[in-house]
């Protein structure tokens, strides 16, 4: 509200940043890598799900948006 921008832009702003954030630090969470010392598969899977997860509402939220542009007036 305070820079007038609408909710659902803020959001895609977010998830946006949160989706390619992980991409681009994925590779800490390889099997051996800094987040996985112990070169856990369950921990791996697991962060690619959440990254798959991140990628789909990303997708969702654009596609709202640009089959409802309405959604962009609400929050202004």
């Amino acid at each position: 509200m305070a820079f007038g921008i609408a909710y659902i832009h803020s959001f895609l702003a977010i998830i946006t940043w949160a989706s390619f954030g992980h991409l681009i630090t994925l590779n800490d969470d390889w099997p051996g890598g800094w987040n996985n010392p112990k070169k856990s598969k369950s921990f791996w899977r697991s962060s690619l799900v959440a990254m798959v997860l991140k990628f789909v509402v990303l997708i969702l939220i654009m596609n709202l948006i640009w089959k409802y542009p309405v959604v962009s007036s609400y929050g202004v």
